[in-house]
Order: C-alpha cells, then structure tokens, then sequence
C-alpha cells in the first residue's frame, strides 16, 4: 500500500488541564514550549488562553473534541484528583479513549500532577509523575516525546516527475551558461541549437 501524506496538524502539542493548575503548573510549562517553535509559536500549542475562537460558542464540545481528535500531534493530558470533576476534562478524555481504541497512542502523553490514584486509568496505565519538576524540565519532557510520534511517509514522486522538475528549475541557467558557442572567425557566440553539422555517410568502410 502506497503511504498516505502526512496529516496536516494545526497544533503540535494539546494541552488537557484542569483549572486548578493553570497558573501554578501548566501556563508556565505552555510558554516554554511556544519559545520552542519560534516567533509564532503560540499558535503551534493548543492551550485554551490563546484560542481566540473559543468565546461565544454554543457547539464548544463537539468544537474541543475535534481540535483534540483531528487537529493535533501530540495530546498530553494532566492528570491530578481535580480531573475527575472537570466538565471539559471529560470531553477531551474520551478523545484519548477514542485514540487508544484506534491504536495512535504514539500522540498521547500522561502526566502526574499530584500523588492520588487516578480512577480513569488502569493498572498498566503510567502516568509520568511532575510534581516536583519546574516547567522546563516538564516542557523538555514534553518536546521529547513530541519529536519521537511517527510522522508518517510522503510517497515519492515518480521518476517522470522528477525529471520534470529538475528540467524547470535548471533549464534558463543550462540554456544561459551552455547555450552558446564560440567559433573562430565570428565575432558573436551562435546558439548551440542553431549549429548544423554535414553528415557524411561513406558506402564503403575505409581501410584501416
């Protein structure tokens, strides 16, 4: 099978907080991995603050689920005992659901912000404890996970095509540096394509 192209994320990493840990933990862990992507690097972070489509809108669950589900490279989820009880949690957690049942766990990240026992994960669930991390080594943490999901292959172009190009983006400096010649007793160079050579063909092979 062919590979597809590679999807075309609007983030590369989604934030899933609950609010009592904005400010303290998660804001602080945002701005260090938006320095990472450069002067606009806020727009490569899905971090609820800095959307500016957010207010106003009555389909904000269905709008969530499909920035999580279908916008995003990396979903990292922040879980504590305050999770549970977070209406958009919950929304964005059946994302992560959703992408387990599809097998792309490769984009999800959980991490611990507390010491509790969170009710949504299983046994052999992990959950990489943070608590006494500063947000540098959280936003490391995150951008290495972040390099490590499998983008996947671009199929090649055909060999016709790539002739194709490589003519159009050489041809005028082939055609200006080749493309002419200059012959003795004429006081301007002649164009390559304009030379004309006699063919003789002989009956007889001479001797040797």
């Amino acid at each position: 099978m062919t590979p597809g192209p590679a999807p075309d994320y609007r983030f590369e990493i989604a934030l899933s907080f609950p609010s009592q840990y904005d400010d303290s933990v998660v804001k602080p862990v945002a701005k260090v991995l938006a320095k990472h992507f450069g002067a606009n690097g806020r727009d490569n972070i899905l971090y609820d603050h800095w959307l500016k489509d957010i207010p106003g809108r009555a389909d904000l669950d269905d709008y969530l689920t499909d920035l999580f589900k279908n916008q995003s490279r990396l979903l990292v989820f922040f879980l504590c005992q305050e999770y549970e009880s977070s209406t958009w949690c919950g929304t964005e957690w059946r994302v992560f659901k959703h992408l387990l049942k599809e097998r792309q766990q490769d984009r999800l990240m959980l991490l611990g912000l507390d010491d509790g026992d969170y009710p949504r994960l299983l046994s052999i669930d992990y959950a990489t404890p943070i608590k006494n991390l500063r947000p540098a080594e959280i936003a490391k943490m995150i951008l290495g996970r972040w390099e490590s999901v499998p983008r996947p292959r671009i199929a090649p172009p055909v060999i016709d095509q790539i002739v194709d190009q490589v003519r159009t983006h050489t041809r005028d400096r082939t055609l200006n540096e080749c493309g002419t010649i200059k012959i003795l007793g004429m006081p301007k160079p002649v164009p390559v394509q304009d030379l004309y050579i006699d063919v003789r063909i002989l009956e007889k092979r001479a001797r040797d």
